[in-house]
């Protein structure tokens, strides 16, 4: 859990040396993946400059200026999508995830997750997502999420970014995590917290062998109070935590690294 101290630190936006640390890590890998995705989380400070959302009916979320390749993506999580020709001749790469162990009178759209996404001359132009996800990408939240971003400390060790949230974010609450992915896989309730685990894989699976999540998230509310405390998103490779720090913000971490299971 970070510290006052290290919550501090993320604010005034006292790093260790991450554009050195990027161009280093640069020469030693392929194609400079590192240096695009810094430019990328510049652009996402000044989201209305570089982003448009719109939800017709799900959020679509388009680049004016597309660094990411498609191999960036597969370094970041180790997942490959489906490719396809949309009719106007972009490259569509779709990632589709299917609920393990559903709960009786779970939805059906909540039985699945899914991304969508859209590439322009080897680059990044655009994102899809389901409409629930609504229920979280909107304009203002997007904003506050990673207006400290570029002053964020990067952990070269850990291949890892993290910053403070914007103090007015609004947490989701569990009612609202229940309308984005609907019924949890599993739920643990103990004397401090309820633990919710929602757990997808990648269609088809056969019968004959357990299903494991490609992707996976895991939230801890608060019995008293019903707070959430974190929040983790497993993406293959990628891990994003949101925690509460002990001064009370929110921090976001986010690592590349060893699939961990929930």
């Amino acid at each position: 859990m970070k510290t006052g101290t290290e919550s501090e630190s993320m604010r005034n936006g006292r790093s260790r040396g991450p554009l050195l640390t990027l161009l280093l890590l640069c020469v030693l890998s392929t194609g400079c993946v590192y240096l695009r995705l810094l430019k990328f989380r510049q652009q996402l400070v000044d989201f209305d400059d570089n982003f448009t959302l719109v939800h017709s009916p799900g959020a679509y979320i388009e680049m004016a200026n597309p660094v990411l390749k498609p191999g960036d993506l597969r370094w970041l999580t180790g997942v490959e999508g489906v490719v396809s020709r949309s009719p106007n001749g972009m490259e569509m790469r779709a990632y589709r995830f299917l609920k393990i162990s559903a709960p009786a009178g779970d939805l059906p759209k909540h039985q699945e997750v899914w991304m969508n996404a859209g590439f322009v001359k080897e680059r990044l132009q655009s994102v899809e997502f389901p409409e629930t996800f609504n229920e979280i990408f909107n304009h203002e939240m997007l904003r506050r999420a990673f207006h400290g971003a570029d002053i964020g400390e990067m952990d070269e060790s850990d291949k890892a970014t993290g910053w403070a949230l914007h103090k007015d974010l609004v947490i989701p609450d569990r009612a609202k995590i229940y309308r984005l992915l609907g019924l949890p896989s599993a739920i643990t309730r103990g004397l401090v917290h309820d633990e919710l685990v929602y757990k997808f894989h990648r269609p088809p699976m056969s019968e004959s062998v357990p299903a494991e999540p490609d992707i996976w998230f895991r939230f801890f509310y608060d019995r008293k109070g019903g707070k959430m405390s974190s929040a983790t998103v497993q993406v293959g490779w990628l891990q994003i935590v949101v925690r509460k720090w002990e001064d009370g913000q929110y921090g976001v971490r986010i690592r590349r690294g060893k699939y961990e299971s929930p």
